[in-house]
């Protein structure tokens, strides 16, 4: 009978906290689309979104890359937890093996349940400097296609429930639409810039 009443008590508090997760998380990517629309800084937007992000999983990297131009090369444009010399520094490898590619090619959440027994792709160098073991990576997309891999990563083995990938896909999602207005400002100065019919005093 005790042990009925701890089990049941112990399944009560997995019951609370997983939905004071996902309250927290909503709230995250609530706290988030706000920030977009106040803030037209698409650089303190994606630094935003990596600190919420490991604040709601409770991890300790995150990082936004974002796929460069010649479509072979990611930047981490924004990270938590990684040595300083690792944001804004680069290139990293957006083909063959690497995690990025894989990651970029699936077009799913990639979910790393141990990255010592990882088969799927080549261990990133930056992964093992960091001790990584256990992680979850999705695309950022726009219309015109795949932009950047949002990351978050644990030090020790871990689960991502299936609420903590819909996160990381909602967050991917705001992160691409952002990306899509802020493409769209720059382009309409750009244009505004060019024309023959702007005056300047």
């Amino acid at each position: 009978m005790a042990e009925s009443l701890q089990t049941r008590a112990r399944e009560h508090e997995v019951a609370s906290r997983q939905l004071a997760n996902h309250a927290q998380q909503q709230s995250a990517v609530a706290a988030l689309g706000q920030f977009a629309l106040v803030n037209q800084d698409f650089n303190a937007l994606i630094h935003q979104a990596v600190t919420l992000v490991g604040q709601a999983l409770e991890v300790e990297l995150t990082h936004l890359l974002e796929l460069q131009p010649d479509g072979e090369t990611l930047l981490m444009r924004a990270g938590v937890g990684w040595n300083p010399e690792c944001v804004g520094a680069g290139p990293l490898a957006a083909h063959s093996d690497s995690h990025p590619a894989f990651v970029l090619a699936s077009g799913e959440p990639v979910v790393i349940e141990n990255m010592r027994s990882e088969k799927r792709f080549v261990t990133p160098p930056i992964f093992r400097e960091h001790n990584i073991v256990s992680g979850v990576s999705v695309v950022v997309s726009t219309r015109q296609g795949p932009c950047g891999v949002l990351g978050a990563y644990s030090h020790r083995e871990r689960t991502f429930t299936g609420d903590e990938i819909n996160f990381m896909v909602a967050v991917a999602t705001a992160l691409g639409l952002a990306a899509e207005r802020s493409r769209t400002r720059s382009e309409e100065h750009t244009s505004e810039l060019q024309s023959p019919y702007v005056i300047s005093y």
